[in-house]
Protein backbone atom coordinates (compact mmCIF):
# COMPACT_ATOMS: atom_id res chain seq x y z
CA UNK A 1 0.00 0.00 0.00
CA UNK A 2 1.38 3.44 -0.88
CA UNK A 3 2.76 5.44 2.03
CA UNK A 4 1.89 9.03 1.21
CA UNK A 5 2.10 11.73 3.83
CA UNK A 6 2.35 15.50 4.13
CA UNK A 7 5.91 16.81 4.05
CA UNK A 8 5.08 20.50 4.70
CA UNK A 9 2.30 23.07 4.93
CA UNK A 10 2.46 26.74 3.92
CA UNK A 11 0.10 29.72 3.72
CA UNK A 12 0.12 30.93 0.09
CA UNK A 13 -2.15 33.63 -1.28
CA UNK A 14 -4.61 33.27 1.60
CA UNK A 15 -4.83 29.49 1.13
CA UNK A 16 -3.10 26.60 2.85
CA UNK A 17 -0.87 24.51 0.59
CA UNK A 18 0.45 21.09 1.59
CA UNK A 19 3.20 19.14 -0.09
CA UNK A 20 2.30 15.44 -0.29
CA UNK A 21 4.88 12.68 -0.78
CA UNK A 22 3.71 10.40 -3.62
CA UNK A 23 6.77 8.21 -4.28
CA UNK A 24 4.75 4.99 -4.37
CA UNK A 25 2.69 6.05 -7.40
CA UNK A 26 3.76 5.90 -11.05
CA UNK A 27 4.80 9.06 -12.87
CA UNK A 28 2.02 10.66 -14.93
CA UNK A 29 -0.61 8.68 -12.98
CA UNK A 30 -3.62 10.64 -11.70
CA UNK A 31 -4.52 10.44 -8.01
CA UNK A 32 -7.39 11.78 -5.95
CA UNK A 33 -6.31 13.64 -2.81
CA UNK A 34 -8.85 14.49 -0.13
CA UNK A 35 -8.78 15.37 3.55
CA UNK A 36 -8.57 18.17 6.11
CA UNK A 37 -6.10 20.39 7.90
CA UNK A 38 -7.00 21.51 11.44
CA UNK A 39 -5.69 23.39 14.45
CA UNK A 40 -6.92 23.22 18.06
CA UNK A 41 -8.21 26.83 18.01
CA UNK A 42 -10.42 26.15 15.00
CA UNK A 43 -8.29 26.63 11.89
CA UNK A 44 -9.85 24.29 9.33
CA UNK A 45 -9.62 23.58 5.59
CA UNK A 46 -11.00 20.82 3.33
CA UNK A 47 -8.81 19.44 0.56
CA UNK A 48 -10.06 17.80 -2.62
CA UNK A 49 -8.02 17.65 -5.79
CA UNK A 50 -7.22 15.36 -8.67
CA UNK A 51 -3.51 15.67 -9.33
CA UNK A 52 -1.02 14.14 -11.73
CA UNK A 53 2.13 12.53 -10.37
CA UNK A 54 5.16 14.39 -11.73
CA UNK A 55 7.73 12.60 -13.88
CA UNK A 56 10.65 14.54 -12.43
CA UNK A 57 11.72 14.09 -8.82
CA UNK A 58 12.47 17.02 -6.52
CA UNK A 59 16.09 17.77 -5.49
CA UNK A 60 15.79 15.31 -2.56
CA UNK A 61 14.93 12.50 -5.03
CA UNK A 62 11.26 12.19 -4.03
CA UNK A 63 8.03 12.92 -5.87
CA UNK A 64 5.64 15.49 -4.39
CA UNK A 65 2.25 16.91 -5.31
CA UNK A 66 1.06 20.22 -3.88
CA UNK A 67 -2.61 20.63 -3.05
CA UNK A 68 -4.30 23.77 -1.76
CA UNK A 69 -7.45 24.64 0.14
CA UNK A 70 -9.14 27.78 1.37
CA UNK A 71 -9.44 27.98 5.18
CA UNK A 72 -13.06 28.03 6.31
CA UNK A 73 -14.00 31.25 8.17
CA UNK A 74 -14.26 32.61 10.78
CA UNK A 75 -11.14 30.92 12.25
CA UNK A 76 -7.77 31.30 10.60
CA UNK A 77 -4.65 29.20 10.96
CA UNK A 78 -2.40 30.48 13.75
CA UNK A 79 1.38 30.56 13.60
CA UNK A 80 1.76 29.47 17.24
CA UNK A 81 0.03 26.09 16.77
CA UNK A 82 0.83 22.85 14.97
CA UNK A 83 -1.36 21.82 12.06
CA UNK A 84 -2.82 18.30 11.89
CA UNK A 85 -3.41 17.10 8.34
CA UNK A 86 -5.37 13.99 7.45
CA UNK A 87 -5.20 13.12 3.75
CA UNK A 88 -6.14 10.20 1.57
CA UNK A 89 -4.29 9.65 -1.71
CA UNK A 90 -5.96 7.13 -4.01
CA UNK A 91 -5.63 5.80 -7.53
CA UNK A 92 -8.51 6.81 -9.81
CA UNK A 93 -10.38 4.11 -11.72
CA UNK A 94 -12.97 4.58 -14.43
CA UNK A 95 -15.56 1.83 -14.83
CA UNK A 96 -18.31 1.56 -17.44
CA UNK A 97 -21.22 -0.64 -16.35
CA UNK A 98 -24.22 -1.59 -18.45
CA UNK A 99 -27.59 -3.02 -17.59
CA UNK A 100 -28.06 -6.71 -16.89
CA UNK A 101 -28.59 -8.70 -20.10
CA UNK A 102 -31.76 -10.36 -18.73
CA UNK A 103 -33.08 -6.96 -17.63
CA UNK A 104 -32.32 -5.47 -21.06
CA UNK A 105 -34.27 -8.21 -22.85
CA UNK A 106 -37.29 -7.78 -20.58
CA UNK A 107 -37.19 -3.99 -21.05
CA UNK A 108 -36.88 -4.31 -24.82
CA UNK A 109 -39.90 -6.58 -24.94
CA UNK A 110 -41.82 -4.19 -22.69
CA UNK A 111 -40.76 -1.18 -24.83
CA UNK A 112 -41.84 -2.92 -28.03
CA UNK A 113 -45.25 -3.56 -26.51
CA UNK A 114 -45.50 0.06 -25.30
CA UNK A 115 -44.38 1.42 -28.67
CA UNK A 116 -47.01 -0.59 -30.45
CA UNK A 117 -49.64 0.71 -28.03
CA UNK A 118 -48.27 4.26 -28.33
CA UNK A 119 -48.28 4.11 -32.11
CA UNK A 120 -51.85 2.92 -32.11
CA UNK A 121 -52.87 5.67 -29.67
CA UNK A 122 -50.72 8.24 -31.48
CA UNK A 123 -52.32 7.40 -34.79
CA UNK A 124 -55.68 7.86 -33.16
CA UNK A 125 -54.63 11.17 -31.53
CA UNK A 126 -52.12 12.35 -34.16
CA UNK A 127 -49.03 12.02 -31.87
CA UNK A 128 -45.69 10.19 -32.16
CA UNK A 129 -44.35 7.43 -29.87
CA UNK A 130 -43.41 8.15 -26.20
CA UNK A 131 -39.80 9.17 -25.42
CA UNK A 132 -37.45 6.72 -23.62
CA UNK A 133 -38.30 6.17 -19.97
CA UNK A 134 -36.27 7.22 -16.92
CA UNK A 135 -34.47 4.73 -14.69
CA UNK A 136 -36.83 3.08 -12.24
CA UNK A 137 -36.49 2.00 -8.61
CA UNK A 138 -34.45 -1.22 -8.42
CA UNK A 139 -32.86 -0.88 -11.86
CA UNK A 140 -29.42 -2.50 -11.92
CA UNK A 141 -26.31 -1.75 -13.96
CA UNK A 142 -23.83 -4.55 -13.25
CA UNK A 143 -22.49 -5.68 -16.62
CA UNK A 144 -18.88 -4.45 -16.31
CA UNK A 145 -17.89 -3.36 -19.81
CA UNK A 146 -14.61 -1.53 -19.21
CA UNK A 147 -12.28 -0.80 -16.29
CA UNK A 148 -9.35 1.54 -16.69
CA UNK A 149 -6.93 3.31 -14.39
CA UNK A 150 -6.61 6.99 -15.31
CA UNK A 151 -3.11 7.89 -16.42
CA UNK A 152 -1.56 10.82 -18.21
CA UNK A 153 0.30 8.72 -20.73
CA UNK A 154 -0.42 9.88 -24.28
CA UNK A 155 -1.94 7.49 -26.81
CA UNK A 156 0.62 5.80 -29.10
Amino acid sequence: MPESYVKSAMIKGGKIAVSVLVDDFKDYQFVEISGQATQTDGGFANFYEIAQIPAIASPDGSLYVEVTATPIPPNRFRRDQDISVVLRVATIWLTVVGRQAVQQQAEQQQQQGQQQQGQQQGQQQGQGPEPASMAYEGMIWDDVKKVSQLSGYPFP
